[in-house]
């Protein structure tokens, strides 16, 4: 079957490549950087692989900035 196959290849290129892209991203939960590759490679194809994981981690990263209340362009209010 073709998915077999894909997922199969996913997999491994996951598995190869998720430790050099989320090298100095270590608040990124790896479930995350996984919906985050897969999310990447159906948008953007096999650069997703690597655009997915960063892309999920600025997302996590504007949300717990979000959630602390913090100013992200650091106005006092």
């Amino acid at each position: 079957d073709a998915h077999t196959g894909r997922a199969i290849a996913v997999g491994a290129i996951d598995n190869l490549v998720r430790p050099a892209v989320l090298k100095g991203a270590g608040n990124l939960h790896p479930l995350l950087a996984f919906l985050g590759a897969f999310g990447g490679i159906g948008l953007f194809g096999i650069a997703g692989v690597f655009l997915g994981p960063i892309m999920m981690a600025i997302f996590v990263a504007t949300v717990e900035i979000l959630v602390a209340g913090e100013d992200p362009l650091g106005h006092n209010n």
